[in-house]
């Protein structure tokens, strides 16, 4: 009897064709799959983060417009447009406790022996009947006198008291020059006052953006915040209207500053740029 065998040819190891192409369709729709997930989480948290940054650029804005309005004194708003503004700062007050011929003998409010003539754009003077400012510009070079001892010493003879703080005691030189020709007398307030200017124009850190630049005013200006979108502005309010634009004439009645701050944050990818915007009424400090 003959015994056939069946034989089984060897199958080869390996995928065919078709597994081979299918196995591809199913990884390459698997590595989309989770690129487009990657993708969108990247931009969500890029946003997310451009927010938050926004937001903190936005507080500063409006926190530097308050420091501002709350340092002016009455009358020390030098200009007032959509996208800047300029203001008197005190530096420092300096109450007359001495007179010595035409020196006055004062102490400084600053806490410090000097007043900074390089920065100082010029003075003021209080009428405490009215709580006005008269203000005379200039260099002080010429009127900041020695401190210290003697200033303080004259001072003392007046009944001030100068325990502790005789570094604080100044003389000031030729006061009546600058205020019509009026010999200074004691109790009188005088101030040291710089101009300082704030503006809102294209950023130098990031072209796409604006930024709020903050300087002396008539010197070049240093970007202090950015990341400000173009709908940004200030407004000032007059005899209780707003307006984006006031008149030299009419510096003295404005009470506020309104403060539009849109921020932007340009985000990569496919994403929507990240927005915020906040206004807030900034009052000026009244003046006791």
């Amino acid at each position: 009897m003959v015994t056939r065998g069946r034989t089984r040819a060897g199958r080869r190891g390996g995928f065919s064709l078709i597994e081979a192409t299918i196995a591809m369709t199913i990884s390459t729709v698997l590595v989309l799959a989770v690129g487009s997930v990657f993708l969108a989480q990247s931009d969500f948290y890029a946003n997310l983060n451009g927010r938050a940054e926004i937001q903190e650029y936005g507080r500063t804005v409006v926190q530097r417009v308050q420091a501002a309005a709350g340092s002016m004194v009455s009358g020390g708003l030098l200009l007032a447009d959509s996208l800047e503004f300029a203001i008197r700062r005190p530096q420092t007050l300096a109450i007359v406790c001495a007179m010595q011929g035409s020196n006055a003998h004062s102490l400084l409010s600053s806490g410090v022996e000097t007043v900074d003539d390089a920065v100082a754009d010029g003075m003021g003077k209080l009428d405490p009947s009215t709580g006005t400012w008269t203000f005379s510009s200039g260099s002080t070079g010429s009127v900041t006198g020695p401190t210290g001892g003697t200033p303080a010493g004259r001072c003392y003879t007046t009944g001030t008291d100068t325990v502790g703080v005789r570094d604080d005691f100044m003389r000031l030189n030729g006061l009546s020059g600058w205020f019509g020709g009026v010999t200074p007398s004691v109790g009188e307030i005088y101030m040291f006052y710089e101009d300082v200017h704030f503006e809102i124009t294209t950023s130098t850190l990031n072209s796409q953006v604006w930024g709020l630049f903050e300087g002396y005013y008539g010197e070049t200006l240093g970007e202090f915040v950015t990341g400000l979108d173009s709908l940004s502005y200030f407004e000032y309010r007059v005899s209780g209207n707003w307006t984006t634009s006031v008149s030299s004439g009419s510096l003295a009645n404005v009470d506020a500053i309104r403060v539009h701050a849109a921020m932007r944050a340009p985000t990569s990818g496919s994403s929507e740029d990240a927005t915020f915007s906040m206004v807030v009424d900034v009052p000026f400090r009244e003046d006791p």
